[in-house]
């Protein structure tokens, strides 16, 4: 069977808000999937857009190389 994948694709979101001993937001759904599922501590983005960043990701082109474009 292959595996379940869930991608939280959210413009803006501060890890500090959501994970941590500190954070200010009650989450509990997302809490659980956290726990029992993969979490990455350390995760970077191709390119400061959100759109151009999604295409960068799930098409695996460059910026140069993709059609979104900031407006």
């Amino acid at each position: 069977m292959r595996p379940n994948m869930i991608f939280f694709l959210i413009d803006g979101l501060r890890a500090d808000q959501c994970f941590g001993k500190d954070k200010t937001s009650l989450t509990p759904n997302i809490d659980s999937l956290r726990k029992k599922g993969t979490y990455f501590t350390n995760a970077f983005t191709p390119v400061d857009g959100t759109i151009i960043s999604l295409n960068t990701i799930f098409n695996s082109n460059f910026q140069v190389g993709n059609a979104a474009r900031h407006q």
